[in-house]
């Protein structure tokens, strides 16, 4: 083999986030309001939606459904009166038809084929989710349970039903498991043993009330709202490298780096078969040929059999392909005109000269970075949740330390073994909040650091990227043009996410592949609105007056935008002299030699003319063919 590497980069997997969704299938949430909806129909909207999301940015997490509150009973632990309407599992094309079935079908076949039952116990349905959770436990990174309900009372509310709740609670607070209540009806008020049942899975002192974020005006918001809490990680958060950070000699802390935005595009192209329509899976094979050759020698016998690069002439006969391990193949590569050859142990040590993860070089002032150092998106780096709390107490020390001194961290950056090494600065996050409750902490005597909020890394570009422009002068504006610039922005000024607006392109490819996938007809297909082109109407009733006042102070008075732009010329004066004497000499010096195409077009055109030969019109080529047309009339 003659080739560096076969491989693909290493991709390194962050894990998969598995949610489940617990929906109550009591009457409470089938009562119909003025518009005809129910709470249990929104929240089917609300899955189908968080469904749609997970495909389009996260097609590997692993989402569930349990409903409690039936009168059947359908699960593994034969729990009474709740049902599991789908396990753990990638988002598909059936889940989805079946929760849009469900959604369209009426309350009455809902109870005919379900029921409804409130005699449950709420222990047995959290502990159904945490027996989920354990069937994949090894490959999922966060593990994360949204409640939807608009009941006060769950299940049986005797004291030992309520006790095995809580002590259920307490092993999804052990197993890192969280959970999110969406109350399904405007202005909830929990129950004590609800915000109990939140305190205790998310282990905080405070009594626990209903978020801002989570809380509805009406049921139409309840879709938004869960795609929200879907959206949103909050402390399991997925890392994409988990790294070691070294402070200074043996001492490192484990970290991990998280994303602050990624690119969003639309689906994978996967190969399929051109017959069957399915999917096509590739897989190298390496594979040699036992070969013997077969020669007839005088005084032996017909089947005596040499080696071939002994034999004077031989038959070639090819046996089975034998299969070869990866391992056993050798890489080779060509230097100096030879080739070398390389083990496989040794070909992996070009990768292992510098191991990954963060390495501390040294502190520079913050008022030295510059906006032109920044490279790329900036990353977060925060203790790993798995590290030692004499980690973290030494990461926080660290980031309390050089925010008071406003300093930022140079360190060399690997994020892979096979991945380039890059200089970076480590900026301490959430300052201003820190030093606010440090104060707090002082006023009331308290001797404690307030927990970190994580350093932003900054990547810095390397020498040949920055480029140095000579810009020219540009021209000032006046005080009058500057307060009415002013003026419009403040008129024009919105809160603004790039989550917020999607691409319209990307989303009529997703629209045409769920038509696709689910079956849809054409009436049936979701329209994709732009909502990148600006809103025309609402800008003119903002701005008012203030957009012509400010182009009559940029522009002079018979400016007209709509009017075509006229192209401004180049400055080259093409000069108009004669074709004389001494021109007709240097063409016809270069028909002789055979280099016409050396000339210009004037001269070419001046020669033609004199012959009158017509030349409007005509390339540099036909002007040469022509002249040496002419040579041999």
């Amino acid at each position: 083999m003659s080739d560096i590497s076969d491989e693909e980069d290493e991709v390194h997997a962050t894990g998969r986030e598995g949610i489940i969704f617990l929906i109550d299938a009591t009457e409470s949430m089938f009562s119909e309001d003025d518009s005809g909806n129910c709470a249990f129909k929104q929240s089917l909207k609300a899955c189908d939606n968080a469904m749609m999301h997970k495909v389009k940015f996260s097609d590997n997490d692993l989402m569930g459904f349990i409903l409690f509150g039936t009168d059947v009973t359908r699960n593994d632990g034969e729990r009474s009166h709740i049902s599991v309407l789908k396990g753990l599992q990638r988002p598909c094309s059936d889940t989805v038809r079946e929760l849009r079935k469900m959604h369209e079908s009426s309350i009455g076949d809902f109870g005919s084929k379900f029921g409804h039952n409130e005699d449950y116990l709420f222990a047995d349905v959290l502990w159904l989710a945490q027996s989920m959770f354990s069937k994949h436990a090894r490959n999922l990174v966060s593990s994360r349970i949204i409640l939807l309900s608009s009941s006060k009372r769950f299940g049986k509310d005797d004291n030992h039903s309520q006790r095995q709740a809580k002590a259920c609670a307490n092993d999804l607070h052990g197993h890192l498991i969280s959970m999110d209540f969406v109350p399904c009806i405007p202005e909830y008020k929990p129950t004590d043993f609800i915000s109990a049942i939140m305190q205790i899975v998310r282990g905080n002192d405070e009594p626990w009330t209903v978020p801002r974020s989570h809380a509805i005006n009406s049921l139409e918001d309840l879709p938004g709202v869960v795609e929200s809490v879907v959206e949103s990680t909050g402390e399991h958060a997925r890392y994409f490298a988990h790294l070691n950070f070294c402070i200074g000699g043996k001492v490192s802390v484990g970290v991990e780096i998280y994303n602050l935005m990624r690119a969003y595009g639309g689906p994978k192209k996967e190969k399929l078969c051109r017959v069957t329509n399915k999917k096509v899976s590739s897989k190298v094979v390496h594979q040699v040929s036992a070969v013997e050759a077969k020669v007839d020698v005088e005084g032996e016998d017909e089947d005596s059999f040499y080696e071939v690069a002994d034999a004077p002439s031989a038959t070639v006969v090819e046996r089975e392909q034998i299969g070869v391990d990866k391992a056993d193949l050798d890489k080779s590569l060509h230097i100096g005109g030879e080739t070398v050859r390389f083990t496989q142990e040794e070909f992996e040590m070009f990768y292992k000269i510098v191991d990954p993860g963060l390495v501390l070089l040294g502190f520079v002032p913050v008022d030295l970075l510059k906006i032109t150092h920044h490279s790329g998106p900036a990353s977060l780096v925060y203790p790993s949740r798995s590290s030692s709390s004499g980690s973290r107490d030494l990461f926080t020390a660290l980031w309390h330390r050089m925010g008071e001194k406003n300093v930022a961290a140079v360190c060399t950056c690997t994020l892979r073994k096979r991945s380039l090494t890059r200089f970076a600065a480590l900026v301490p996050s959430g300052l201003k909040k820190d030093n606010k409750v440090y104060d707090e902490y002082k006023k009331y005597g308290i001797h404690a650091v307030p927990e970190p909020q994580g350093f932003h890394i900054f990547y810095f570009p390397f020498t040949d990227y920055i480029n140095t422009l000579g810009l020219p002068g540009r021209p000032s504006a006046s005080s009058e043009q500057m307060s009415l610039a002013v003026a419009v922005l403040k008129k024009l000024r919105f809160v603004f996410h790039p989550s917020r607006i999607p691409d319209p392109a990307v989303e009529t490819q997703w629209a045409a592949i769920e038509a696709i996938a689910l079956d849809l007809d054409s009436s049936s297909v979701r329209v994709v609105h732009d909502e990148i082109r600006p809103d025309y109407e609402a800008i003119d009733q903002r701005l008012g007056d203030l957009a012509m006042n400010f182009a009559r102070s940029v522009y002079h008075d018979d400016y007209d935008p709509m009017a075509k732009v006229k192209k401004k010329s180049s400055g080259v004066k093409v000069s108009s002299q004669p074709f004389g004497e001494l021109d007709r000499d240097v063409v016809e010096a270069a028909i002789k030699s055979r280099k016409v195409e050396t000339l210009n077009m004037e001269k070419l055109k001046g020669y033609l003319k004199t012959k009158g030969i017509p030349v409007s019109g005509k390339r540099k080529q036909d002007l040469v063919d022509a002249v040496y047309a002419l040579r041999y009339q």
